[in-house]
């Protein structure tokens, strides 16, 4: 998508910004789900309810007609339900979108209203992610606008009729690191909650220091919110930590919720690419996994990953390939990986036949790959290699060790983080891989030293102790 200012956004598809809401003992997710189609941009949006959120058990998903993202839902005081959206003028330049409504049936997904604007484009920008909500008799419609990057902004209107007009604060924007010397930048998409004492917060999207080197993309931060009565919201700047008079008391509600929390099943932060691997894949503290011959770079194909968000600029990745003697006829691959998406990641790996240990860049963006191999491969009497992924601000460490053998660490080669930072919406996975060597165009290619001629039908790649720690 080509910006305005002279950039293009890349990688920018899929479920767009889910809204949650809770009413009459039910919740509720709407979402979009958005991806390229023909000269424009496909959304389809749909919602999905659960009376027990902790469940993990949700209806089928529900979808309704809006030619637009960012979907939020709000139930009025007479149960009636709204949905309020970015409505997509075209999705392939700026400004893109304007902010419409229209009232739902939330069972069907069926219209109850025309669909109608009620909040204009901003200028040489996009209205994106709208909320309402209702205080002091006044309906308040949150806004992100300026865009997604440095001059991305919050801003506020209200009104006495949900369907408008809607009056501009006229200390807009309310929120807006634009122009300053903030660490956290490009604050824009938000939502404003009240806690059980009835203090105001908020959660706000941002990307920390410096937007060269920014893999981890947009992260979420909480701040504090002052709300007068019958006055307009002022939002503090997100900060990497603060301190607040506030308590939040821990009354039945909050002790439940921090029960369910503990009970959550295990792994619940994997992550997949595509579609979830098929189980059972784990025993005890093992991993395995069954080689594909789709690359990192596929964009769409079955792919052996299992991956963990990144969370911190300082982060290390640890995982065990175990070695199988006996398979010296391998083509199989195993390797631990810092992935963006198909067209940016950096990975290290060991081949299972030659035991060589690779790593391997791609920035497809830039028209970048770049693939090398430590000289020595790992020991034919060792039945394990520990590889090791180490992220720091500037760049990541790829490394291996030979347990048995040596307990040091050889640094094979480093990446800029700068080459897994880009305008784009979501930040980086670190996770472990497994892919064959065969007739597709892998990862690692054959003239890095694995076995391409092997029957790899039955062929599998044990990994031990994977981890993604601060």
């Amino acid at each position: 998508m080509p910006l305005n200012d002279g950039n293009v956004m890349v990688a920018s598809g899929g479920l767009f910004a889910p809204t949650i809401r809770y009413h009459n003992g039910v919740f509720y997710i709407v979402c979009t789900n958005c991806y390229p189609e023909s000269n424009n941009w496909r959304t389809d949006n749909f919602l999905i309810h659960t009376r027990d959120i902790w469940s993990d058990v949700w209806s089928d998903a529900i979808p309704f007609e809006f030619y637009g993202i960012y979907p939020s839902l709000y139930f009025d005081d007479d149960n009636r339900a709204y949905i309020q959206g970015s409505w997509m003028m075209n999705r392939m330049r700026e400004p893109s979108c304007t902010v419409k409504q229209f009232e739902i049936d939330v069972n069907t997904g069926q219209p109850l209203s025309e669909t109608r604007e009620i909040l204009g484009a901003f200028p040489d920008g996009d209205a994106e992610g709208p909320h309402i909500y209702k205080k002091d008799g006044w309906y308040y419609l949150l806004v992100a606008q300026g865009r997604t990057f440095a001059h991305h902004m919050l801003s506020i209107a209200r009104s006495k009729d949900i369907w408008g007009p809607y009056e501009q604060c006229p200390h807009n924007p309310v929120l807006t690191a634009d122009g300053t010397n903030e660490y956290v930048q490009n604050i824009g998409h938000g939502e404003i909650f009240q806690d059980v004492n009835g203090e105001w917060w908020a959660a706000v999207i941002g990307v920390r220091g410096d937007q060269e080197s920014a893999p981890m993309g947009r992260e979420t931060f909480l701040t504090t919110v002052e709300w007068p009565q019958d006055e307009w919201p002022t939002i503090e700047q997100p900060q990497m930590s603060f301190s607040t008079p506030r308590t939040v008391q821990m009354g039945f509600a909050a002790a439940q919720l921090l029960k369910n929390v503990r009970q959550l099943k295990p792994h619940i932060d994997d992550v997949y690419l595509h579609k979830p691997l098929q189980r059972p894949y784990k025993k005890a503290s093992s991993i395995t996994l069954t080689p594909t011959t789709s690359s990192l770079s596929a964009a769409s194909a079955p792919l052996a990953l299992l991956a963990r968000r990144q969370r911190s600029i300082t982060t290390i990745a640890t995982a065990t390939v175990l070695l199988d003697n006996e398979a010296t006829h391998s083509n199989a691959i195993g390797g631990l990986t810092i992935y963006k998406d198909p067209l940016r990641h950096a990975s290290i790996s060991v081949c299972l036949s030659t035991r060589l240990i690779h790593v391997h860049f791609v920035d497809a963006s830039k028209d970048y790959e770049y693939t090398a191999s430590y000289p020595e491969p790992v020991s034919r009497s060792s039945t394990a290699v520990d590889l090791r992924i180490i992220a720091a601000e500037e760049r990541y460490a790829l490394e291996f060790r030979d347990p048995e053998r040596d307990r040091r660490w050889n640094q094979v080669d480093v990446v800029d983080t700068r080459m897994l930072s880009a305008r784009d919406f979501t930040g980086t996975v670190m996770g472990i891989f497994a892919l064959t060597d065969g007739n597709a165009t892998p990862s690692v290619s054959p003239r890095d030293g694995c076995d391409s001629g092997s029957d790899v039908t039955d062929q599998k790649v044990t990994f031990r102790d994977f981890e993604v720690r601060r």
